[in-house]
């Protein structure tokens, strides 16, 4: 069945561009692909919470906070599409229900904040580890829109891993 072209809600100049999950088949997920969707929601928004901090500190990263923003947003729409709760809905900037993701929070922001290339390169591992992790996940992705939305999300992190390279150099 193809799918939808992408609507210019789902794009955006920082990488994350995808089709409306509403038109993609779903499918079973199995529960380790319930932990991971549940543990990308949550690296997603560390990923933004971090990001919306360095990018009023150091003025930079302009584009990418909006990005994991409609990451987040796909994700917590496919977590509802599968009946799945996000512990991180509902929780302010910085906040995080699961004390293993508050603390690297918490160690990322101490670090971010000693200088502008402590949070570059705090953002640019972020992003490595979502790339790391959905790495290892794709081959057993089967539902078509948990795929799809999971390299769209592979793919934004790979760019924001330049992004993140590329200010280096500024």
């Amino acid at each position: 069945m193809p799918t939808a072209a992408p609507s210019e809600a789902w794009r955006d100049r920082a990488g994350f561009c995808a089709p409306d999950r509403a038109v993609l088949p779903s499918g079973p997920v199995p529960p380790a692909q319930v932990a991971l969707l549940i543990e990308l929601a949550q690296r997603t928004k560390l990923g933004h919470d971090l990001l919306a901090v360095f990018a009023d500190r150091y003025a930079a990263f302009p584009h990418s906070a909006p990005s994991q923003t409609r990451e987040l947003t796909a994700l917590r729409q496919l977590l509802e599409r599968h009946g799945l709760a996000d512990p991180s809905a509902g929780l302010g900037a910085g906040l995080f229900a699961d004390p293993g993701v508050q603390a690297r929070y918490d160690r990322y922001l101490a670090e971010g904040r000693t200088g502008r290339a402590a949070a570059l390169d705090v953002v640019r591992r972020t992003a490595a580890e979502v790339v790391r992790m959905l790495d290892d996940a794709r081959p057993g992705l089967a539902a078509p829109d948990v795929r799809q939305v999971c390299l769209h999300i592979l793919l934004a992190a790979h760019r924001q891993i330049r992004v993140a390279q590329a200010w280096s150099s500024h």
